[in-house]
Order: structure tokens, then sequence, then C-alpha cells
């Protein structure tokens, strides 16, 4: 029985039966790696929905309002909620308003008066700066909170779509080994492969002429003889040949 041809090898002819070997890219359109890359793209939609669900829930919980991207989950146009009484900031807003008045109704108790007033300053003005330092401190602290929780909220959805690549990348695989056994995909057919990549990352720039096409790596010409210049010497690439040339070259005596 004759062997099953390789694009770009030698002869032979396909066997009977049996699905002749694609090039590259691997055939994943159909089969178990459509049903897994469907249950892990499900899977992260699913998480993303959830996440999107408590971002809501925590700006309004913080008094905040804004348009969330249901496919990516950015928040936009992010503003006060003017009808929320209740939210984080506006209680933060009431309860500052109340101990400023505070202080100031206790001060005029004390006869301090007013703190712009022909008996304000000193004391008075002490009292009302600290109650809007804290005011300050516990506006901050508010601020740091939300940001926070959004960015767990953040870290959760990137925590989901690594979970579906990583889903994928073995589906992917899973693909790949089983059509390599069935003979659906050639693992030495570099044809079809069209992304460059990181330069010197390409299969193909050390595949064998005979399995990618025109030759990209090496040829069977050594370094040094690639390397040569044009009146025949070796190149000087670099200090070391430099060196060891120099060394080696014999004195000319006069």
């Amino acid at each position: 029985m004759a062997a099953a041809a390789i694009p770009g090898g030698g002869g032979g002819s396909p066997i009977p039966g049996t699905p002749s070997p694609s090039s590259s890219p691997i055939p994943l359109s159909s089969g178990d790696y459509a049903t897994q890359a469907a249950m892990a793209n499900a899977a992260y939609n699913q998480a993303l929905s959830s996440i999107n669900g408590q971002r809501q829930g925590a700006l309004q919980s913080f008094g905040y309002t804004g348009s969330i991207d249901p496919s990516t989950g950015q928040i936009t146009n992010m503003q006060v909620d003017p009808n929320n009484p209740f939210g984080q900031l506006q209680s933060l807003l009431r309860q500052g308003a109340l101990d400023q008045q505070g202080v100031q109704a206790a001060d005029a108790a004390r006869g301090l008066g007013a703190v712009g007033g022909a008996r304000g300053g000193g004391l008075a003005a002490q009292g009302l700066t600290n109650a809007k330092l804290s005011f300050g401190a516990n506006s901050a602290n508010l601020g740091q909170s939300l940001m926070g929780t959004l960015g767990d909220l953040s870290g959760q959805q990137q925590s989901a779509a690594d979970t579906m690549n990583n889903a994928l990348w073995q589906a992917e695989l899973a693909s790949a080994q089983n059509a390599i056994q069935t003979g659906a995909f050639n693992p030495a057919d570099f044809s079809g492969i069209t992304d460059a990549g990181v330069p010197g990352s390409n299969p193909s720039d050390f595949a064998p002429s005979s399995l990618s096409g025109a030759p990209k790596g090496f040829t069977g010409a050594s370094a040094h003889q690639r390397v040569k210049d044009s009146d025949g010497g070796v190149a000087r690439t670099n200090t070391f040949h430099r060196a060891v040339q120099t060394r080696s070259r014999p004195k000319r005596r006069r």
C-alpha cells in the first residue's frame, strides 16, 4: 500500500478512504472544538453579565449612576445620582453638613460667635476646620473604596477571560491532535500560516525548504560562508572575530 502524500514533500498517493492532509490553519470550524468554544464563550458571557450586575449595584450603593457596556464592562457617563438620597456619598454629604452645623452651634453656645464675626477665629475656626478636615478624609476614603470595588470587579472579569482563553486553548490543542490522528491536518505544512509573529518565532523560518516552499532559514551553507566579503575575506562581524584574526595573522617582515 502506498504511503500518504505529504504536501510539499515527495511522491506517493493518499491512502484510500482517508482524508488527505490539509494546510494550516488547523480546521476548527466544526466538531468538538466548536462545542467547547461555544461553552467557553457562554461561560464568560454569563460571568460578565453577573459582574456587570455587581457594577451597577456598586454604583447605586455608592450614590452614582452610569452606563455599563454589556460586552466590555466599561463604565461611561459616571455621575452623582440626584435621585438616590440613600447612597454612601449622599450620606457622607449629609453627615458632613450636620457635623459642621453642630460645631458652629456649640461654638455659639460657648459665646465664641461666628468664625467670620467679631469674636470669631481662634478656637471657633479650629473646630470648624477640624470638621472640614474630617469630612475631606471621609470623602477620600469613600473614593478609594469605590475604586477598590470597581477594581476588584475588573479583576474578576479578567479572571473569567483567562479561564475562557485557557479553555479555548485546550480545545484547540485537542482539536489539532485529533486532526493529526485522523489525517485532516499536517503539522509539517506551514504554507497556510500568514501571521509573521515575533521575528525568529515562526516555525517556517526554520523549516526545511522541502516543507516550507521557498527557503527562509539555513539553506545548507554555513554561517561563515554566508558572511564573506565581496573580496573573499571573512566579514569581521564582531570584536571577537577581529581580535582572533589580528592575533593569528603573521607579521610581515620588512
